[in-house]
């Protein structure tokens, strides 16, 4: 990975990327041990957790489904007709003989704003799934993210640890053509051996790390078992976060956990509202056609339930404490998401502090102090270990200085799920 390749923190002097032929031989290793399929980017890889992932796909269904509930809710009740016919027979002599027909039609009326509630209450319900479908993709979106710079970061791994060995074993070579020639002791020589050994341990251990990553993003995006994996992109750069009180007050805005369980509030709130609209009795308006052998009626009239023992009193409880459950909710995960804000942007700006630092001159006086000590050790002025150690530290220098640049990327990646929006201003 070259970290060149996306923008800079500004006044960063530090290259930590080798010649782009480095670049190319690892992607030539990369190649061959994951096949010759094409590398993914990072929009690759949101694109096909998105198609793949089955927990996204049932929450779009469920969306898709509220969305069919607030039609049903604006459709009126239909009508009922009920047809009776059948032959007449006289009780006395001399009446009337034939055949008789009844016809009745009934239609319940929505009355008290029935409907309007009912289709309310659909409404907020198909707003809450549209909610749950923007949480749980800019959840997928920021788990996706995180692993796919994950595989990035232990890819930089592997470069430094590459690059530590051939280091390494070049001190190695050098120490040994002293050793031969009798111009240090053959303790230096073990000395080296034993880092090059432990360099090359850790070069093994990288690898294993960076097999892992992949496996990692594979699953997560929803990969067959065992297909091949190569990533490709660069580390965007570091932005400045807005204040804290400016993007909290930004994640209660437009938050999609928040909008999910306010959209709730108001459906149960709704919901409570029909409950008690519902405790009128609701009128059927009943017509009648009546024909005889000797008459023919016509009929006109209304059908009123009587809430004499039923009304409903439960279920206005019920709701009730729905609403009540509701609002506990959104003011519990208000409070909640506050807090883990609050510890991501510290966090980033932690890492940032930490970015500014290294890149601010702690990996140049590292580097100065490998060719001070180098220097000194080809002269016969300083030993093997103050020259392994420089050699160490400078490599634990830039280990970390590549764990603080992905530490504040993570930080900023759980900000922007947070907050619902990216930091540069683009919701998703």
């Amino acid at each position: 990975m070259d970290l060149h390749a996306g923008p800079r923190l500004k006044g960063s002097k530090v290259a930590l990327v080798g010649a782009p032929g480095m670049l190319a031989l690892l992607l030539t290793i990369a190649g061959t041990a994951f096949g010759a399929s094409a590398p993914i980017t990072l929009v690759d890889a949101l694109g096909i957790a998105e198609r793949n992932n089955a927990s996204l796909q049932a929450v779009i269904a469920q969306q898709d489904g509220a969305r069919a509930a607030s039609v049903t809710a604006r459709q009126l009740p239909n009508p009922d007709i009920e047809v009776i016919a059948g032959p007449v027979r006289p009780r006395s002599i001399g009446g009337p003989d034939g055949h008789a027909l009844a016809i009745n039609l009934g239609q319940p009326l929505d009355l008290g704003g029935v409907r309007e509630v009912r289709a309310r209450v659909a409404d907020l319900g198909s707003d809450g799934a549209e909610a749950a479908v923007r949480a749980l993709r800019r959840s997928l979106y920021a788990r996706v993210r995180v692993q796919f710079y994950q595989v990035l970061q232990r890819q930089e791994q592997l470069r430094i640890a590459e690059e530590e060995l051939l280091a390494l074993q070049q001190i190695r070579e050098r120490v040994n053509l002293r050793v031969q020639l009798g111009e240090a002791p053959r303790l230096d020589l073990i000395r080296a051996d034993t880092e090059v050994l432990n360099a090359r341990r850790n070069r093994d251990s990288s690898m294993v790390r960076v097999d892992q990553a992949r496996g990692a993003l594979a699953s997560l995006i929803g990969l067959p078992p065992g297909e091949a994996l190569r990533v490709q992109g660069a580390l965007p750069a570091l932005v400045a976060v807005p204040s804290l009180p400016a993007i909290r007050d930004q994640a209660l805005r437009s938050s999609p956990e928040l909008g999910q369980l306010e959209a709730e509030q108001r459906r149960a709130r709704a919901r409570l509202e029909l409950e008690e609209a519902l405790r009128k009795p609701q009128v059927r308006m009943l017509f009648g056609h009546d024909v005889e052998p000797d008459q023919t009626r016509w009929r006109l009239g209304l059908s009123v339930p009587l809430p004499l023992f039923n009304q409903r009193q439960g279920q206005i409880l019920e709701a009730r404490a729905e609403a009540s459950l509701a609002d506990a909710q959104f003011e519990s995960r208000r409070q909640q998401l506050l807090g883990e804000l609050d510890f991501a942007i510290a966090g980033y700006s932690i890492a940032r502090q930490q970015v500014d630092a290294f890149e601010s001159g702690l990996i140049r006086q590292a580097e100065q102090t490998v060719r001070v000590a180098e220097a000194a050790y080809r002269f016969g002025e300083r030993g093997i270990i103050e020259y392994l150690d420089a050699q160490r530290t400078l490599r634990s220098v830039r280990q970390e200085y590549i764990n603080a640049l992905y530490e504040a990327r993570y930080a900023l990646i759980e900000v922007e799920r947070l907050v619902g929006v990216d930091v540069l201003g683009g919701s998703k």
